[in-house]
């Protein structure tokens, strides 16, 4: 028995030391939480605004650019956060947002969300209720660091794929599961990246896109992108059924979330490329688009259209805008949102 025991001693110090050391020395934050600290040391009368959805977010918003420009349209001091990121689900910045608002007063922060075509993603983790897809299929790393042992229950009794719930409790208690299962795991290695197989690690030559957001920008990843994007939409324009009604789905839970803490949402139209901008344009799409904008202004955050030409040459992988078009882009929001009478709020916080 004592020699079991000191084979059990053994066996568990080594684990018990890795994982406090992963707790004393988590690592270099990412994402959301790389934001945090700069966001605790702003001045109280800085107004936060906060860029929300996919990588066309990251690709097509210069969000220190917009909050410097908007900023001095309203009189204020205002600081950018660009948090659009390939993968991401209405879950996924929800939490990060709560990683954010307890760093700091973010109280009269502005969310803004994308919704690309004019309307949210209609995609599992934005169209579908809240709890049934909290990271999807080897995403798990992106939320596994905003996940607190306050979330396990909501969690555990979600809807969501029981293999994925019992997966995100263990990597979120477990920091050595987490180092040895996910950072070191070369699928789950690119979910933390935000990437996939497409979206993967990028260039440092000369490209005509951003590698933000984990936007794959070399030439072969470009073309890869571009058969892809052409594939999905017709997959997608085979297969396409209603969402419905958008009260309990997750990215009508996000705009409560930032609510219900203080924030202010806006959606933002976000362009599509020629190949995606048609999956828009059926019959289906068009009634989930209307029933979408009412549902939006029910929830006090309105649908603000950008007016803003694209071409088929302004997307060079079928998905993402150019980056020589980012700056454009970026004015065309500041006309379409900073003004008193269409800020939230106005000018004041």
């Amino acid at each position: 028995m004592r020699t079991f025991l000191g084979r059990l001693l053994l066996f568990l110090l080594p684990l018990a030391a890795g994982e406090a050391a992963l707790r004393l020395h988590p690592g270099t934050p990412t994402w959301y939480a790389a934001e945090a600290e700069e966001v605790r040391s702003l001045p109280a009368a800085t107004a936060e605004v906060v860029f929300v959805g996919s990588s066309r977010v990251a690709a097509a918003v210069d969000a220190p650019g917009f909050a410097e420009r908007c900023g001095e349209a309203l009189g204020r001091p205002m600081h950018g956060v660009n948090a659009g990121r390939g993968s991401s689900t209405a879950a996924m910045h929800a939490l990060g947002l709560r990683a954010m608002w307890s760093a700091g007063d973010l109280r009269g922060a502005v969310v803004l969300i994308e919704a690309a075509g004019g309307v949210a993603g209609i995609t599992p983790g934005w169209s579908d209720a809240w709890g049934e897809t909290w990271a999807g299929s080897g995403y798990a790393a992106m939320i596994v660091p905003y996940l607190r042992l306050r979330d396990l229950p909501e969690l555990l009794g979600s809807a969501a794929p029981r293999e994925e719930k019992l997966m995100l409790a263990l990597l979120s208690t477990c920091h050595l599961c987490e180092y040895f299962w996910v950072r070191r795991g070369n699928a789950l290695k690119r979910a933390e990246l935000g990437v996939d197989r497409l979206l993967a690690p990028s260039t440092t030559e000369p490209s005509e896109l951003s590698a933000a957001g984990g936007v794959r920008n070399d030439a072969a990843g470009i073309e890869a992108l571009r058969r892809t994007a052409e594939q999905l939409a017709r997959d997608d324009m085979r297969r396409q059924t209603p969402v419905g009604d958008w009260e309990g789905t997750a990215v009508a839970h996000l705009v409560r979330w930032v609510e219900d803490h203080g924030g202010q949402a806006r959606f933002f139209v976000m362009p599509l490329s020629p190949v995606q901008q048609p999956m828009l344009e059926t019959t289906v799409r068009q009634r989930d688009r209307d029933a979408f904008v009412l549902a939006a202004k029910r929830w006090g955050s309105p649908v603000v259209d950008v007016p803003f030409e694209t071409t088929g040459d302004d997307f060079p992988d079928n998905w993402h805008m150019r980056h020589s078009r980012a700056a454009a882009y970026t004015a065309a929001l500041v006309s379409a949102l900073c003004t008193k009478e269409r800020w939230p709020g106005g000018s004041g916080r």
